[in-house]
């Protein structure tokens, strides 16, 4: 339940600092579906790496460093890309 309300933290918070769309995380499956190419989309997996990543380094210049905000958003992000080299690597098949 601490992790819900941790995920609604983040997602709140960062959907206010940008455009982000709120979705909460029993959506992120198939919203990574209907948008890396993999899936039905058009933004390829490297696309959407590069974009967390920057993400991630926006948080750490924007929050104080080591306090416990910065590390429920920057945990908020490595889950949804987690997620969604899951479902890259469950589509493309193993690397060979």
């Amino acid at each position: 339940m601490l992790q819900k309300v941790l995920q609604l933290y983040a997602s709140n918070f960062l959907r206010k600092r940008s455009y982000a769309y709120k979705a909460p995380e029993n959506d992120w499956n198939r919203l990574l579906l209907d948008g890396l190419t993999v899936g039905k989309g058009d933004v390829s997996p490297e696309e959407f790496y590069a974009v967390t990543k920057k993400r991630i380094e926006r948080i750490l210049i924007r929050t104080e460093g080591g306090s416990y905000q910065q590390r429920v958003l920057v945990e908020y992000i490595k889950e949804i890309q987690a997620r969604a080299e899951e479902i890259v690597n469950r589509l493309q098949g193993p690397a060979v």
